[in-house]
């Protein structure tokens, strides 16, 4: 399972220079430091803008750089919630693109990649009820392309069978007379929609969007998006190059699973 937390670290590591440590001292929430870096002050942060992003691997969080000190060196950083623990690794992104920036840029791919069908995303919140035909779609789900019945949830792997007699009407899902299941916890329905912002580390990303078509796509956003030097055009041409390679292995649209008639001696 993919996160805002993880596209972020990809996409860092992919256009900037991360520098990896581990905290010597810790001053208290939001406060520690390394000393071991040799950067200069305004490396990770700088006064009158954002700062860089920090993330610790271990708890898969990230926050804001508020503050940066070569002479220390301290790292503040916000919100303050975080008391890292000596030794604790810590990865940090210099403010090239700042905190804010990385989230914009993830957020931009993941419209982009929806615009032409959605992005496929999975719901598993509809309960199956034992022989019920008309079910009420849950809130935000539509264009739905494939139906499971999770008969069992303790073992999903085992017990889920691909549904093919079905159709929606308006906001409803209507199961074929005679197909309805005896059994069953939920229905896992494959739809297509726009991405939802993602904005929180645990956010999650859809399954179906391949981890590297989101990190070259994203770098696209980022890189179009700041000062147009020889380096950064050269990273540009590159980044739109693998982006559309990995779209044309990675095509996000799915079809629409064929409407079969039901026949009596089917075992639902």
């Amino acid at each position: 399972m993919s996160t805002l937390y993880d596209a972020k670290l990809d996409l860092a590591k992919l256009i900037m220079r991360v520098k990896t440590g581990t905290a010597t001292s810790v001053a208290g929430p939001g406060e520690f430091s390394d000393t071991r870096r040799t950067e200069a002050d305004d490396y990770f942060y700088r006064t009158m803008s954002n700062g860089g992003t920090i993330f610790f691997p271990d708890r898969s969080q990230s926050r804001e750089i508020t503050l940066y000190e070569k002479t220390g060196p301290t790292f503040s950083f916000v919100p303050a919630d975080i008391t890292p623990a000596v030794d604790e690794t810590y990865i940090a992104a210099p403010v090239e693109w700042d905190f804010y920036e990385l989230t914009q840029a993830i957020n931009m791919a993941l419209e982009d990649l929806g615009q032409q069908s959605g992005v496929p995303q999975v719901d598993e919140t509809l309960e199956i009820v034992s022989r019920q035909g008309v079910y009420t779609l849950p809130a935000g789900v539509s264009n739905v392309k494939k139906v499971y019945l999770v008969l069992d949830e303790d073992n999903p792997d085992l017990y889920t069978t691909h549904h093919l007699m079905w159709d929606t009407i308006g906001d409803e899902l209507h199961l074929d007379p005679g197909s309805e299941p005896l059994w069953g916890d939920y229905f896992k329905l494959i739809y297509c929609a726009p991405h939802a912002v993602v904005e929180n580390d645990n956010d999650v990303i859809s399954s179906y969007i391949n981890p590297m078509l989101l990190k070259w796509t994203a770098a696209v956003f980022a890189l179009e998006n700041v000062d147009k030097t020889e380096a950064v055009l050269s990273k540009l041409n590159r980044a739109i190059k693998t982006s559309e390679a990995y779209k044309s292995r990675h095509a996000l649209d799915i079809q629409r699973d064929p409407h079969l008639a039901y026949t009596p001696d089917e075992d639902y």
